[in-house]
């Protein structure tokens, strides 16, 4: 099992770290579900069990797969609660692969590129 820990960001109101093994995964609102996609990106097997607790404490507060977990968000339902739904990829990058290209894939493929993925389909 993999812990992921998760802090508040003093200077960005709602958003926390999250670090896995000692390693920054993300900076985010809804950081064990990003900290998820970021390990599934890394090569972390999507049956890989993880679970969050927050800095100093060791109660873990949530437990999943990595597949589980990465195909989350967190969105405020109608009457303004917190509710899990579906994935639906970055807004700001264009969606990533899904979950099953992601299991299947060479590790190399998964390294980060800095190509935008215009260019990289063409």
């Amino acid at each position: 099992m993999h812990h992921i820990t998760v802090a508040p960001i003093p200077t960005r109101p709602g958003y926390c770290t999250a670090r896995c093994d000692g390693r920054l995964l993300c900076r985010s609102r809804q950081p064990f579900l990003d900290g998820a996609r970021e390990l599934l990106a890394a090569g972390y097997p999507a049956t890989a069990v993880i679970a969050m607790k927050h800095a100093g404490s060791r109660v873990e507060a949530l437990r999943s797969t990595v597949g589980a977990a990465a195909r989350l968000m967190v969105e405020d339902n109608e009457q303004g609660r917190p509710i899990f739904r579906q994935w639906r990829g970055r807004r700001t990058r264009g969606a990533a692969p899904p979950a099953d290209y992601l299991r299947n894939s060479d590790p190399q493929d998964l390294a980060p590129s800095n190509t935008p993925a215009t260019e990289a389909a063409a």
